[in-house]
Order: C-alpha cells, then sequence, then structure tokens
C-alpha cells in the first residue's frame, strides 16, 4: 500500500487465517487499497471482534485475565478491516458481510418470526448455537455437526430440527404443553426430562453404566418394575435384605435354588405349605428332628415306613448364584 495513513472502514477478504503465532490474525486482501496486489497477498490484520476479555497485560487489576471470545473468519470470508488511528501499519478485522444479498441462516428462517431468534455461531460443518424466542421453535439449542447439510451457501432448512441421522443435539424446548430438555445423539439414543409431565425417560441401544463411590438410593411412591430380556443378577459383600409390608412372591418357570454356605432359617407366623407336583426329598448328613406342639400326622399310599433302608437321597444340590458384573463407566474426553 502506498498510502501513509487509511481511515475509515474498508472492504476486505481473507486469504488466509492460519496464524502461525496464533494470534487470531487473518491475512487481508483489501481491494480499495490493494488494487495492483496479487488477490492472494495481503497484510495481517488483528482481530477486533471481541466482545469481552481482551487479556490485555496492562490491565493492572488483572480482571480480564482468561475471559474472551475467538472468532477467526473463514477463508473467502469477507470482513470490514480499519486502521488504528489511521496507521496502515495497525490493521484490525471485525464484522463479516454477506455482499450479495444472502438470507439469512435456515436456522432463522424458519417459523414465524425470524427476528426474533438469534444464531450464536454456526460452523461450515453446521455445528450450531441457537436462542430463539419465537413462538414457533422457542428454545436454546446446541447442536453438533449436520450430516444432511445441503443448499450452499446458506444451508437448508430440513437439517435445521431434524435429529436422527443427521445431528447430536442439546434442547431446551420452551413451546407451550412441549416443555422439555432433551440430549440425543443422532444415532437416536436420547435422556428426555419431559418439564410439563416431569418425568424423565433414557435410551440406548447398548450398556448404561452407573457407578457410585458411596450409597445409590432409589425411592418411588408408587411402583418399581425391573424386566430383563435376559438373566438379572445381585451380588452384595455383605446382607441383602428384602422387606415387603406386603405379600412377597417369587416364580420360577425353571429350578428355583435355595443355598447358604451356613444356617437356612424359617420363621412363620401361620401355617406353612409345601406342595410338589413330584417327590419330595429331605436330607440331613446328621440328624433329623422333627418336633410339633401339636399333633404330626403322615399318610401315605400305599405304606410309610420308618427304618426301612428304602429312602433315597436328594437327587441334586442347589445351584451357585452367578454375580452380577461390575459398572464400568469411561467419562474419558477421547471415550
Amino acid at each position: 500500500m502506498q498510502k501513509e495513513s487509511a481511515f475509515g472502514n474498508y472492504r476486505a477478504v481473507v486469504v488466509n487465517n492460519r496464524d502461525k503465532e496464533q494470534f487470531g490474525r487473518v491475512l487481508v486482501n483489501i481491494p480499495d487499497l490493494m488494487p495492483e496486489v496479487d488477490p492472494s497477498k495481503g497484510i495481517w490484520a488483528r482481530p477486533a471482534n471481541n466482545p469481552i476479555g481482551g487479556r490485555n497485560l496492562e490491565d493492572p487489576n488483572q480482571t480480564n485475565y482468561f475471559a474472551g471470545t475467538s472468532y477467526i473468519p473463514k477463508k473467502g470470508s469477507w470482513v470490514f478491516v480499519f486502521f488504528e488511528g489511521g496507521n496502515i501499519n495497525r490493521p484490525y478485522y471485525f464484522g463479516a458481510l454477506d455482499l450479495q444479498n444472502t438470507k439469512v441462516l435456515p436456522e432463522n428462517q424458519v417459523g414465524t418470526e425470524y427476528e426474533n431468534k438469534w444464531t450464536i455461531l454456526k460452523s461450515g460443518a453446521g455445528r450450531t448455537i441457537i436462542v430463539s424466542d419465537d413462538p414457533y421453535d422457542e428454545r436454546t439449542e446446541i447442536t453438533g455437526r449436520k450430516r444432511k447439510l445441503t443448499n450452499a451457501p446458506t444451508g437448508d432448512k430440513e437439517s435445521v430440527f431434524e435429529i436422527e441421522d443427521n445431528q447430536t443435539t442439546i434442547l431446551l424446548d420452551e413451546r407451550v404443553d412441549k416443555q422439555k430438555l432433551l440430549i440425543k445423539t443422532y444415532e437416536g439414543d436420547f435422556i428426555k426430562l419431559d418439564i410439563d409431565d416431569r418425568t424423565i425417560e433414557i435410551q440406548v441401544a447398548s450398556d448404561i453404566h452407573i457407578k457410585s463411590g458411596g450409597h445409590l438410593l432409589v425411592t418411588t411412591s408408587g411402583d418399581q418394575h425391573f424386566l430383563a430380556g435376559g438373566a438379572m443378577y445381585l451380588t452384595a459383600t455383605k446382607d441383602i435384605n428384602i422387606l415387603s409390608g406386603g405379600t412377597i412372591n417369587s416364580q420360577s418357570s425353571g429350578e428355583y435354588n435355595v443355598k447358604s454356605g451356613s444356617h437356612a432359617i424359617e420363621e412363620i407366623g401361620g401355617t406353612k405349605i409345601t406342595k410338589v407336583g413330584d417327590e419330595l426329598y429331605v436330607q440331613s448328613t446328621g440328624d433329623m428332628h422333627t418336633q410339633s406342639g401339636g399333633m404330626i400326622a403322615r399318610d401315605a399310599s400305599p405304606d410309610i415306613q420308618d427304618n426301612s433302608g428304602k429312602s433315597k437321597p436328594a437327587p441334586d444340590t442347589a445351584v451357585d448364584a452367578t454375580p452380577a458384573s461390575p459398572s464400568n463407566p469411561d467419562g474419558s474426553r477421547d471415550s
């Protein structure tokens, strides 16, 4: 550039946005000031598009440290450039330009009040942060990459809301009668907290792992249902306590095994009824004692034989229970 000073704002195109020093600078070509310069060449301009922070060492109170944003325009973007105090050695870039009357982003086009929604950021891959006060889609939403993004340069409306096979989303939906917090992946797994019905739903195609270093307490005011398509395991290193304020019903369509490494004690406040559809075996490796506070009645067809040598040992022993498998959640960044 031949000028010694330049005041005002100039249109510039970003020809390189990879600053090796990582200051957020971009190489810009300014047609009005560089009419004879190769369009792929230009000057490095510093960012002036940070709404907060700045992280400048000149702050004596250090109140601006760590805060800020980083909005580096993509290569090929048009931006406004100005020179601090007119000094051509102090170029800065700020707002980007839509020079061809390009419509607002599809996230703003959908609904009835496009002016009442704000797309905070949408990346070239479709990752989006949007806030909407439009009654059509009142929401705050963060989405991942859109896999069905079409219709350059602005994009298509169809990919805005479609989740399955398209994008992973964190959605705070505040539409009337549809209020919810939804976390859902493009694969279809989800966690949904229904604000209106005050319910929570979780669905995944594979395992769910929950692990606590302390207690796990689950309380319901109604019924609890556990349904497994395979086996169900319950393991404890100490006691297992089951307490019911009503009836306990235990039923098996196959064998029913009860095994104890020590005593087995049953205490019943009423009558005990044992009924089998076939033979009944009672076996002891030591003495066997039968005591009743009333009459003992035994009846058999054809005979009851004591000391006959014809009694049979029990044909089977109880089967060992299979322990439950431990959970193994993985919360690492790269899992």
